[in-house]
This record gives structure tokens, sequence and C-alpha cells, in this order.
């Protein structure tokens, strides 16, 4: 079988041409192109979809069971599916890619003796390989990418057979063929270069002085610079009628491959083939610098992209460990003494002196252009006098340092740590063991977080240990895990590489500020934590030290606008485990505690500059103030946005320190936020959990009244009671009367929602009475609201209004919008219900204001569903369908069961308004079925008289059985008709 990449593509069995389509010539020339080595599933299905639909696995498989069946013909081991994707195995098949670089290559060894009637022929047959663009008929960002870097190898053949022609005197031949080249790559000065020469070595020497000129113009309009400095010294020979400058001078010389074997990698193939892009010979050396902490594979990287590359570089490639993050470096002229031996120079003619090595260095590397790869860089020093600086050479630096120095030579990419999906499959692929699930391998990868030596270190103690069970092991890595213990093996160890760039490459004040955050920071954390984390090592240089070794890296500005850090989880439990080993157990305490309330303090800062409506927190400990870190009022809300989960993980680190009253205050501070954003999962776990405490009674009050206000927006009616007692004793024993009052308060909501209205009555009654005894306007108002929503229940809207009307204008006095904003939905349904629909239109659009005004999203879709059904009652059931529609997906994200009743029963009311009585009886059913899990029997009665009406419409004789249940819960709860708040039929 033969394939063909260089044109389109093609795949031919016995001269007959195999038809392919599209996707299988994309997913051939992909493998083809990494033939003998395995692809991953998921880059194939990356390359082959830019957006991979669901069914995309087994899409790609139908893919490559088409293509066996096309071009296989019988050899069942030229594609073969591997655990973690597919190779294809190309043994005796010929693929033009590889004869035009094994012509190519003969070519060079020829050339680089002087041989070039024998180099000539070689180059030719590589160039009459191509048969157009390579795979010019697949599309893809990657395929832009490789067929540019076909194109430059073409090229720098094609300038090689240029160069052979010229040597054996066929000037004639060299300008014929230079043309079309030319328009090819109009930029490849080297082209120009031999076609100007071949002019003037065949007597037109007024023609090449013409054609400079030409090719100057096209430059210095379209690219905005002058031509190199090949081709202004030819101009310069031409005007001046001297010799010629020779194209290269070409001892015989060694050609060097000192890059240890390629290794496999995972999860790199997309910086594989930039580097692959990237690493090609031109008019100027090409510098590419790989950095990133110890144990990113930034070696692995380079020696794998070295192996793609190295034909490309008649020179070799060099390769030398720098050392660099060792207590001992290796010194440049070192390096360049063993470069000149690896290049044929005898020992005796390597200078002593280190200057006059290095420049003897340089020039032959110029002569003989190469690949140099420079491994563990230290400093940028080391690396200058080792970059090749002529035409067609490149270098591949490595470091743990960010060699900023280097800006302007070199092209920086920073190694990081793989994704999970990539790192399970290099955990599998380095375990060798085929009874570990994906499962399991996604979990013990999650502990390496990624980090490629962490990975091979737990995949090599799962390949040594085949007789314990997968399970025990994972549990073991974990017991291990805090002390990075789980992640040494012979000589694979991350806490030997980590501690390299520390000891050899830290100041002392770089050391402390590491452990440091190391005690306080997560894995992202703003740039303020580094200045109390450690106020002896406030100053820039400490922190900038640890970027420029990769412990820390910058992660970009908040919404806030101010800088934020991100470190490695392991880097982060190796500075833990430096700092206690430095410091005693009170001091590391007392750095953990500051951290601490220094979140507290700026919890505190916008807590108090939120609208959230909830109770107010007085009598918390005091929180220490940092200046400058928070812009004002109006980057209150955006920092919450950004800084929540550090808090929720400040709580949690406040707890295992057993600083408990922090903790909840902390808590306390982030709740008012969690409840504008609805984030009421986190809101409810993180209550609980210091409620679980041993506290302050002021303390538990104000967690309670939070728990309290979470359960009653998720619905969960049945828990309220408990909670509001709980309340009403911690603060009677208190001795707290407003705590009372608020309790009292409580007791009757807690009472409403579960149909108990004389009960709650008593309550809010009660609750009234306290707070007009304690003189507080306000906390009469809102228990007066709440007895308002007893008489809405009831049925008795004419009643309620008065009321919430009253503690509208009360909330309204106090500034407290949210507030204003919950009331105005109140008095919504109760308006709704007397009939003063305009009125109601008015109220829900203020509120609707209010909660995109404070970015209250659960706010904005309870006005948006009673929008809905104010719509409908106005008969206007399309617009009502959008507003429910646009609303539900939030109604029911926040809902306890993962569905709003409410917005269902709108539903319900809509379709029955259309008169579509089969898609209203489904959703009745849901509706009902959840409803009897409910307590609250007046809920489950509204139902059901929908239910009598659509069985009515249908002639269904159990409406009647539905009509007899909803008077029967009527007569129990002691109430009329009129609180079944029926649309219109």
């Amino acid at each position: 079988m033969r394939f063909c990449l260089l044109g389109p593509v093609t795949a031919q069995s016995a001269d007959q041409a195999i038809e392919l389509g599209r996707r299988e010539r994309l997913a051939l020339a992909y493998l083809l192109l990494r033939s003998d080595r395995l692809t991953s599933t998921d880059r194939l299905i990356d390359m082959l979809w830019s957006d991979p639909p669901r069914t995309a696995r087994q899409q790609l498989h139908n893919v490559i069971a088409s293509l066996r069946r096309r071009v296989q013909h019988g050899c069942d081991e030229l594609i073969v599916t591997r655990p973690m994707g597919y190779e294809l195995r190309l043994g005796e098949h010929q693929l033009d890619v590889l004869e035009f670089r094994r012509h190519a290559g003969r070519g060079r060894d020829a050339l680089l003796n002087g041989r070039y009637d024998e180099a000539e022929p070689c180059f030719a047959s590589a160039l009459a390989l191509w048969r157009g663009a390579a795979m010019e008929d697949v599309t893809g960002e990657w395929a832009d990418n490789l067929r540019a870097s076909l194109m430059d190898e073409r090229v720098a053949v094609a300038e090689a057979w240029l160069d052979c022609l010229f040597e054996l005197g066929r000037h004639e031949e060299v300008i014929e063929a230079a043309g079309p080249l030319i328009v090819a790559s109009p930029y490849r000065e080297g082209l120009h270069e031999h076609r100007l020469r071949a002019l003037a070595a065949s007597g037109r020497r007024t023609e090449a002085l013409e054609g400079y000129q030409a090719i100057r113009r096209t430059m210095v309009d379209e690219l905005g610079i002058e031509p190199g400095a090949g081709l202004r010294l030819l101009h310069q020979r031409l005007l001046d009628g001297s010799d010629l400058p020779p194209r290269w001078s070409s001892p015989p010389r060694p050609r060097p491959l000192e890059v240890p074997p390629a290794p496999y990698l995972f999860g790199r193939d997309e910086l594989l083939d930039q580097l692959e892009h990237e690493l090609v010979p031109t008019t100027e050396p090409v510098v590419v610098a790989l950095t990133g902490i110890g144990g990113a594979g930034k070696t692995s990287l380079a020696v794998a992209a070295a192996h793609r590359v190295e034909g490309r570089f008649r020179g070799g490639v060099l390769f030398a460990d720098l050392r660099g993050s060792s207590a001992h470096p290796l010194v440049p002229h070192e390096i360049a003494a063993r470069f000149l031996r690896s290049l044929g120079t005898p020992a005796d003619h390597v200078p002593d002196n280190p200057d006059e090595r290095l420049t003897l260095y340089r020039s032959t590397i110029a002569d003989s252009p190469a690949l140099v790869v420079l491994d563990d860089a230290g400093a940028e020093a080391q690396v200058r006098p080792l970059l090749p600086a002529a035409a067609g050479c490149a270098a591949l630096v490595t470091s743990r340092r960010r060699l900023s120095g280097l800006a302007t030579h070199a092209r920086a990419r920073t190694i990081g740590a793989l994704g999970p999906q990539d790192a399970a499959n290099l955990l599998i692929a380095s375990s060798t063991r085929d009874d570990i699930t994906r499962e399991q391998a996604y979990a013990a990868a999650e502990l390496c977080s990624g980090l490629p030596l962490a990975l091979c270190v737990a995949g090599a103690r799962l390949a040594v240990s085949t007789h314990v069970d997968i399970a025990e092991m994972l549990a073991q890595f974990r017991q291990e895990h805090d002390h990075l213990d789980g992640f040494a093996l012979g000589d694979l160890d991350v806490r030997a590489a980590l501690s390299t760039s520390y000891d050899n490459g830290l100041s002392v004040g770089a050391q402390d500020l590491l452990c440091a955050l190391g005690l306080t920071a997560g894995q992202s954390w703003p740039r303020w934590l580094a200045d109390i984390a450690s106020p002896e090592n406030r100053s820039l240089p400490a922190l900038e030290e640890l970027i420029n070794v990769h412990f820390v890296e910058p992660d970009g500005r908040d919404r806030t606008g101010r800088p934020r850090l991100r470190m490695h989880r392991l880097v982060a439990e190796f500075a833990s485990e430096r700092a206690r080993a430095r410091w005693s157990t009170t001091a590391v305490r007392e750095r953990q505690v500051t951290a601490l309330r220094g979140w507290h303090g700026l919890a505190a800062f916008c807590d108090e500059q939120l609208d959230h409506g909830m109770d107010t927190v007085h009598g918390l400990p005091p929180a220490t103030a940092i200046d400058g870190v928070i812009g004002g009022r109006e980057h209150a809300y955006d920092w919450f946005q950004v800084e929540y989960g550090s808090l929720l993980d400040a709580v949690d680190r406040a707890i295992a320190l057993e600083e408990y009253d922090l903790a909840a205050s902390i808590a306390l501070r982030t709740n008012g936020f969690l409840t504008v954003k609805a984030f009421d999962v986190e809101r409810e776990a993180m209550l609980r959990k210091c409620l679980a405490l041993p506290l302050r009674t002021l303390l538990r009050e104000r967690l309670l009244r939070g728990l309290f206000a979470v359960l009653a927006q998720r619905g969960r009616d049945t828990e309220l009671a408990p909670v509001a007692q709980q309340l009403l004793t911690a603060a009677t024993e208190h001795g707290d009367p407003i705590g009372v009052q608020l309790a009292l308060a409580r007791c009757g909501s807690a009472a409403s929602f579960v149909n108990r209205f004389e009960e709650a009555t008593s309550f809010l009654i009660r609750a009234a009475d306290a707070a007009a005894a304690l003189n507080d306007p306000g906390a009469v108002a809102e228990a007066r609201g709440r007895l308002a929503m007893v008489h809405l229940e009831t049925g008795h809207p004419s009643e309620a209004e008065p009321l919430l009307a009253e503690v509208i204008r009360s909330e309204r006095r106090l500034g407290a919008s949210r507030s204003v904003a919950v009331w105005l939905v109140a008095h919504t349904d109760c308006l709704i219900e007397i009939g003063r629909l305009q009125d109601a239109a008015k109220d829900i659009e203020e509120a609707h204001a209010i909660a995109v005004a404070i970015g209250d999203e659960y706010g904005q879709a309870t006005c948006g569903l009673r929008r809905a059904t104010l719509l409908n009652r106005k008969g206007d059931v399309a617009a009502a369908w959008r507003s429910l529609e646009h609303n539900s997906p939030v109604l029911d994200r926040h809902a306890g069961a993962g569905i709003n009743l409410d917005a269902l029963r709108l539903r319900v009311d809509l379709l029955l308004a259309e008169g579509n009585w089969a898609s209203a009886e489904e959703s009745l059913t849901a509706l009902l079925t959840a409803r009897r899990r409910s307590p609250n029997t007046l809920e489950l009665a509204r139902d059901l008289a929908r239910s009598a009406r659509l069985r009515h419409a249908q002639g269904d004789p159990g409406a009647a059985s539905d009509t007899q249940q909803v008077a029967q819960i009527l007569r129990q709860l002691g109430l009329e008709k009129a609180t079944l708040r029926l649309p219109s039929p």
C-alpha cells in the first residue's frame, strides 16, 4: 500500500486509487504523520470536530472501521486499536513524506562532503514527489500548521538542490527552477539569492541588479523591512564587480545526534505540533524556550521535538544538560568545548581561552547549521553565549526559570500541568496494568494534580505493585499525599525536584514567602494575600523570584482589576511542609490566623456595601482592615463574585484551626452574597457546618436565621419549624429581646407554610407586639407583613393589601431595596387576587428592576414568574409562555426538588387556557405527585381544583372525585373556595 500526503491525501493499492471520505482523509493523514506512535482517541476527536457531538466516540469508531475496510486489504496490523486510541503501523507500506526525507537526507550527506553530482539527483528525486500543496484536500488548524512546516522542508531541500546545480555550473537550470519556487515562497530570501547568483554567473549582472531592486521594493512595501545581510552583501558585490560571496563552506564534518531516545508523551500533541512548526531553518536563528516547574516534563517535550525536526538541520542536533537548577551549574565555555568536539574539531584545536572557545563554537555551527538543545538552563547568562547566531540554526532551551532576559531572542512557552483526561491516560500508560478503571485513573491523577513527574511516579508504583489491589493503592496515595511521600520511587521524586529549585534558586526572603503562602493560599489567590502572609517579605522582589522559578504563576486580573496568582497544589503542599520544618507550631498558626482575619476584614467591608436585606450582623469579632484592596462600594459585589469560593475555604481553614468564632463570622459575612446569588446548596452547607461548632449564643442565633432563610427559599417547609424553635430557645436563653421578636416572626411563617394558620397568626401577633415594645416600627411592619401573607393564603387579599403596603413603605424608609423587592412580589400576588392588575404590573416591574440592580438572579426569575401569571390573568397567553420559558431554568435550578412547583402550576394554567388537554394532564400528573409528598395540603387542593377543571372539560367522571377531595381539604383547614386562586376559565 502506498500513501501520499505531498499533494491530495491518497491511498493506492496496486496502482488503484482508493476513494476516501473527508473525515477518513483527515484521520488517515493524522495517523500517517504520527505513524508507529499511539494517537489518543481524544486527540483524534478534537482534530476531526471543532465542536465534537455527543456521539463523537462512536462516529470516530465508524471512521476508523471504514478506513480499515478500505485500506487494510487483509493486513490487520495497519491500524491497531490501543487502550487509549489508535496506532498506524507503517511497516513495509510506503509514505511519500518519509521517502522525501530519505532522499533529502542522502542528498545532505553528499552535499556536506562536497559530492554535488551525487547530492543533486537525491534532491531532485525528493522534490519530484510533490504533487501540489501538502494535504491540500485536508482542512483544519493542525493541517495548516503541518502544511506550513512541510512547505518549509520543501523549500530547504529546494535551496540545497539549487546549490548543487550552481556548483555543477548548471546556472540556467538554477534560474529556471528558482522562478516557480519564488512564486510559492516570495519572501524566502535564499531562493532570491540563488537566482541572482545564477544570473550573475551567467553574465546577466544587470538583470541581477534589477532583480535585487524589485525584491527590495517588494519587501519594503509589503513587509516594511530591508533585505537580509546575505542579499545585501550579494548586491554590493554585484555593484562593485567583485567576486560573488560563497554560499557556504562545506568541509566534511560529523553530524551529531546527541539527544536521548524520544519519550512517549501524553497531552502534548498541540505543543509538539507548534514546536515542529517553529523549529525550521530560516534566514534568522530560531530560539524557543520551554519553562515551568520541576517535573512539568520540559525535557521530555524538548527531546521529542528535537527528534521530530532533526532531519531539517544538516549540522545535526547538539544536546547538553546545563545543570542550572543544581548547586553546581556548568559554565558555557565547558559546554562549548564538548560541542566543538562533537562537531569534528580535534581536542587539541579547542582554544583554552573561554572567549576564543565560544567564538570558534559559533563560527563552527554557522558553517554547519544545527539544532542546539540546552536543557535545565539556570540563567540567561548561562544560555546566551551558547545560542547560535547564524542563519539555518535553532536552539531549544528548557529552564525552571522564566528567562525573561531572553525575551528579545526567544519565543517562550510555559509548560503547565496536564488536563484530567491526559493525566489519566499518562497514569494508565505508566502503570502498564489492565485492571485499573477510568474512574480509578482519574482519582489517582487528581492526587497528582496533573504534574507529569508525579503521574509517572504513581504509575510506576502501580506497575511494581501488581499484587496490590488498585483501591488499596489509592487509599495509600491519599494517606501519603499530604507529605509528598507518595511521589517518590527510585530517581523519580517530586519532593527532590521541587527542593532543587527551592534550595538553589531562591533567596531566604523568597523561601520565607513561599512557606507562608503554602500555609495560607489556595491554588488561586489575590495579590494582597502575599503581603499579609509574610509581612517581613512584602517587597516585590521576593514574589518576583517565586514567579521567576514558576513556583507561583500570574493568573490575570479579577473583576475588580486586582492581580491574581496561582500555585500548583503539589507546590503548595511542598511549601507547607517546608514551613512546618522552618517555624514553630505557634508561628505557623499565627500566620494562618492572620490570613483568615484578612479574609474576614474584606468580607465584612464588602458585606456592608451589599443591599441584600438580610439581618444585620452586629456583635461579631473585630475585622482586620486591609487598605487598598477594594476600590470602593461599586466593587464589593464583584469582589464577592470572585472570592466567595476562597471564603468558603477560609471557613474550613478556620474550623481546622479551632477558630470557631472566626469561622462563623466569615460565614455570616458571606451569607448575604450567597443569598443574593441563590447559591443555596453552598449556603446551607456552610451554615450547617458552622452550627455544628461550639459557638457563642449570639453567633448561633445569626446562623439559625440564615439557615431558616435558605430552607424557606428551597421550599423545605417541614424543616422550618424546628429551626425557628431552636432560634426562639437560643434568643430566650440569651436574653435577647430583638432575637426573640425575630424568632417569633419566623415561628409564625413556619406554621403558615404547613397550613397551621391559627398558630401562625398567634406567633405573628406576638411578634408584632414584641416589636412595638421595642419601639421598632420596621420590625412591627415586617411582622404585620408576615401576618398579611397569612391573610392572603387564607383567601382574604383585601385584608392583606394594606398591611403589605405598610411594610413596603417601612422598608423604603430603611433603604433596604432587596427587602422592598421581596415585599413588592408579595404585594403583586395580593393585587392579582384583588383584580388590580395594572397596579400589580407596576409593582412587579419595580421589583424586577431592583433584582437586576443588585445582581439577584433568582429574584429576577421570581419576578418573571409573577409577570407570566399576570399576563395570563390579562389573557395574553403567548406573552405569558415567553416569560415562563425564559425564567423556568433558573427557578428549577434553585428548587429543592429540581423543579419549581409554582412554575409547573402556571404551565398547567396556560395549557388549560389553550385547551391543550393532553399536555395539561401530563404536567398535572407530575405536579400532583410532587404535592402529595408535601405537608402543604392547601397547595394540593389548589392543584386538585385544576385537575377537576381539566377532567370536567374532557368529560371525565373523575372530576367529581377531585372536587370532593378539594372540599374535604378546605373543610379540614376551615377555608373558603376563594383560597384556591383559580384563574378565570
